[in-house]
């Protein structure tokens, strides 16, 4: 128990100094089209998984898995999408012209994951059966994009953006609700800057916050 505890607190110092490693060169702006297409590509990719899905193990394709890193977190998530992009093109039934997303999300809701705000190993990995790692990160074949926010009492902060499919929503719900870290948000229930700037582009996947 004890040798787990710190194998778990290593593995956490490790991912920690990684991310960590990763700043910003300058400040990068999210491409709301490109954004757009993110979403529609992993609705479309998560929607030909075999069911019942597995939290743990569905949305962790090995053929994307992120185990290289570049020196910045906006470039990881740019080379895992093109990736992911070009094995839906690969396939026979995708259609690289589908229209974007309705509304809903599919049914779905974005998760943000703000990396730096995760202080230390927590209970998340137990209370959502594995769809977020031991680290809080949300699975990867859901990610669509990693930007930055200056409208926060803890300055400018980088967050992931997950798409989240509707049989998750309760799961990822609950651990954030009972999380130990405060890492893990629904977007549509802050009023951060990429929250507004999709409502204001017309998205419709977001309806921002009111205080």
């Amino acid at each position: 128990m004890v040798l787990d505890l710190i194998k778990s607190k290593v593995r956490w110092f490790l991912f920690k100094r990684r991310w960590m490693m990763l700043v910003p060169k300058h400040d990068q702006r999210p491409d709301l089209l490109e954004l757009r297409s993110r979403i529609t590509e992993v609705i479309t990719w998560c929607s030909r998984k075999p069911r019942p899905w597995n939290p743990r193990s569905t949305f962790r394709t090995i053929e994307l898995a992120w185990y290289d890193f570049s020196d910045d977190r906006h470039d990881v998530i740019k080379s895992l999408s093109s990736k992911r992009r070009g094995m839906l093109q690969d396939c026979e039934w995708f259609n690289s012209t589908t229209p974007a997303p309705a509304p809903d999300l599919a049914g779905g809701r974005i998760l943000v994951y703000i990396p730096d705000w995760n202080c230390v190993p927590g209970n998340e990995y137990e209370i959502s059966n594995g769809f977020v790692n031991e680290q809080c990160v949300p699975p990867w074949d859901l990610w669509l994009d990693f930007n930055y926010d200056d409208h926060h009492d803890n300055g400018t902060c980088g967050f992931l953006l997950c798409w989240v499919p509707p049989e998750m929503i309760a799961l990822v719900d609950n651990t954030i609700n009972n999380a130990a870290e405060v890492s893990l948000q629904w977007l549509d229930e802050t009023d951060w800057k990429i929250a507004r700037q999709l409502e204001k582009a017309g998205c419709g996947y977001v309806k921002v916050a009111k205080g």
